[in-house]
């Protein structure tokens, strides 16, 4: 199984949430999107997806 991986723009125009916010979530620990060393880039996954409902729907 291929694992769909959303950069930062894609994943917050999917999630209606803003960019800020995701590097905020980042920031707090409350969601971790893997990282590339080379480019630094936040990649975020369908699971992921899940958490920043859970977030949501409980005020995080």
């Amino acid at each position: 199984m291929n694992l769909l991986l959303h950069k930062i723009g894609e994943f917050s125009k999917i999630n209606k949430i803003s960019q800020r916010m995701l590097r905020y979530y980042d920031e707090k620990s409350l969601l971790k999107p893997r990282k590339d060393e080379v480019n630094g880039y936040r990649y975020y996954t369908n699971r992921d997806i899940k958490t920043v409902s859970k977030i949501l729907n409980h005020g995080g």
